[in-house]
């Protein structure tokens, strides 16, 4: 279907047809699109997004509500932040995260995504193996679902990158 084939062009690094895909499928969405096929959209435009590295691009003031609202939102800018050095962008997102896992404690995209985001916000705070173990906590439920929920990154790529960033390699491999 079109929505694996623009995952595989993310994925083969064809960013700029990737991206005219993108924006093809954004003059396409009728006026009167239902909510998930709209929601469908900002996911592939969120994956891409992440993918190309360009949240940090988007300014605070430049947020939007439905930007704000979204978890996949949340955890990139969550990312950026770590990636960036910014750990005020890490812990404001995590905690904003958390909030959402708390309105719908339910949601198996929120409990996976949320962990994520604290176990940055752990590190952010000099608690490193902290941060491993909620990810490994992650990872045990992800590994227990008989199907995910489409996730803009799972768990165990989440827990390898912290265990290479703390220093952790054989672990992480």
């Amino acid at each position: 279907d079109a929505a694996t084939e623009q995952y595989a062009r993310v994925q083969r690094g064809q960013w700029k047809e990737s991206n005219r895909w993108l924006q093809t499928q954004d003059r396409l969405l009728p006026a009167d699109a239902s909510l998930e096929q709209r929601r469908r959209k900002k996911e592939l435009e969120l994956d891409w997004q992440f993918t190309v590295g360009l949240f940090d691009q988007v300014p605070t003031r430049a947020r939007t509500p439905e930007m704000t609202s979204h978890p996949w939102t949340r955890l990139a800018w969550a990312i950026a932040g770590w990636n960036s050095a910014h750990p005020a962008e890490v812990r404001d997102n995590a905690e904003a995260l958390a909030a959402l896992r708390k309105a719908d404690p339910q949601s198996i995209e929120l409990q996976l995504i949320e962990p994520q985001a604290r176990a940055l916000k752990l590190v952010v705070n000099g608690l490193p193996d902290s941060a491993v173990a909620v990810l490994r906590e992650a990872t045990r439920l992800e590994a227990a679902q008989p199907e995910l929920p489409r996730l803009l990154r799972p768990a165990h790529e989440a827990l390898a990158e912290i265990l290479l960033a703390v220093g952790r390699a054989p672990e992480a491999q």
